[in-house]
């Protein structure tokens, strides 16, 4: 495991794909702080003051980097993509089959693309996030008064945004040693990040508190809760935690299952 370990993350530092993800990891955050910093100066401008708009709130610091983990945009869907992208291509040069014929085994390679996967997204999300970050406390309000309690509602979202990046990592890799095709490992994980999401988002126009509990059996909905608004309950954060690991669970074991019975060319 630990040989096995060692080639994957090598592959993963010498791969371009890793430069250009962390450039669009880089990119994208700034240009997201910069497209709010706009739309700041502009409800702040003459004209909208004259309009009677002025100390007109649509969004603050702390939801501005909490937006950060949401799977269905900006690089919430980017990264499992590419993390997709890095793991089929080991399976496409020959190299998963090579592993093979070397003796060792199909639950081991699984394992070792999973957990450089999950290395992979953690990172990227967390480099992406220290930007968004940043440019939050330069520019913006947090937006709410920093005390114990929103220490713990920072640490909470956190860790859900994180584990997000986790469930995403698992999503990947279980597409690409699944179908072992790059174009459907792209457009599986598409669909699958984004329709998580819409599905997710859905819970704000259900008003009956009854069908909540519905909605936590969602793996993405306390990220997506976690994105669109930078806060999560207690309650919401133990169900997303436990719909999380239950899925990454779930995806891990068919993986290994599915990936053991099928032929490597």
């Amino acid at each position: 495991m630990k040989g096995l370990l060692k080639a994957d993350f090598y592959t993963l530092y010498k791969s371009k794909l890793t430069l250009i993800l962390l450039g669009i990891c880089i990119g994208l955050p700034l240009i997201t702080v910069f497209m709010y910093l706009g739309i700041k100066v502009l409800i702040e401008s003459k004209i909208l003051s004259d309009s009677g708009l002025e100390g007109l709130t649509l969004f603050t610091g702390r939801t501005i980097m909490f937006s950060n983990f949401a799977l269905s945009s900006n690089v919430g869907l980017f990264i499992p993509i590419f993390a997709g992208i890095l793991t089929v291509s080991d399976i496409r040069n020959g190299t998963v089959r090579s592993k093979v014929l070397l003796g060792e085994s199909r639950q081991k390679i699984y394992f070792s693309h999973l957990t450089v996967s999950t290395v992979f997204c953690v990172v990227m999300s967390l480099v992406s996030f220290a930007i968004l970050t940043l440019g939050s406390a330069l520019f913006f309000e947090y937006g709410a008064e920093w005390n114990a309690e929103e220490v713990g509602n920072f640490f909470r979202c956190l860790i859900i945004g994180l584990l997000a990046f986790v469930y995403a990592a698992s999503l990947s890799v279980f597409f690409s040693l699944v179908t072992k095709s790059m174009p459907l490992t792209i457009v599986l994980t598409v669909l699958t990040c984004i329709g998580l999401g819409i599905v997710s988002s859905l819970s704000s126009l259900i008003p009956d508190d009854r069908f909540k509990y519905l909605f936590y059996l969602i793996p993405t909905y306390a990220s997506t809760t976690v994105a669109s608004t930078g806060m999560i309950s207690t309650e919401a954060f133990w169900f997303g935690l436990a719909s999380f690991l239950v899925f990454i669970a779930g995806h891990t074991v068919a993986g290994i299952i599915l990936f053991k019975k099928s032929d490597l060319k």
